[in-house]
């Protein structure tokens, strides 16, 4: 019984480990100055992005008329502000670009 309670208890320490490492990574991972993201995660502040994407996709998912955001980083990778870009089709089947800033 002893081994069995001492098995599950490190197993959660190798869980928290592997959670707390991948947490740390992805906050001081390196940013370009502008980079694409198609969502993100999360209602806290600074808004979290997720799915970083290129620009060759950004302007395949503008073409289809989809959603995107653009992340603004200062030089020492902070997030600075936030763009959603997205289409609104009118009746006449004409893209007009709709810019929402998210500050």
């Amino acid at each position: 019984m002893k081994i069995l309670i001492l098995l599950i208890v490190v197993a959660g320490i190798v869980v928290a480990a592997v959670f707390v490492r991948s947490t740390l990574l992805r906050v001081h991972r390196k940013h370009d100055p502008i980079e694409y993201y198609r969502g993100w995660g999360g209602y806290w502040h600074p808004i979290g992005l997720e799915h970083k994407i290129t620009k060759e996709e950004v302007d395949a998912i503008a073409a289809r008329g989809a959603v995107y955001l653009v992340g603004y980083f200062d030089a020492d990778g902070k997030l600075l502000r936030v763009v959603k870009f997205f289409r609104v089709r009118s009746s006449s089947n004409i893209s007009i670009p709709t810019i929402r800033t998210a500050d």
